[in-house]
């Protein structure tokens, strides 16, 4: 299990969660999407879950951060 904060600008980009993750934006907004069509819009303050192995493409809209936590790797 680990922790962290990550901090980036504006993008898009594939991710495969390599572990169950949980995070809270602490930082402006995105949009998650799952590769199975589920569709996750996040702001400051949102938390939220992930499992291992979930594929999907984020859409960064402006600066964002997070803080994260990461078991089961």
């Amino acid at each position: 299990m680990y922790s962290g904060l990550r901090c980036c600008d504006s993008m898009t980009f594939e991710y495969e969660f390599t572990g169950d993750e949980i995070f809270q934006v602490l930082q402006g907004n995105l949009l998650i999407e799952l590769h199975d069509g589920d569709k996750v819009e996040l702001q400051e303050g949102d938390i939220v879950s992930f499992n291992k192995r979930a594929k999907s493409t984020w859409t960064i809209r402006n600066s964002f951060k997070k803080f994260f936590v990461i078991s089961n790797c």
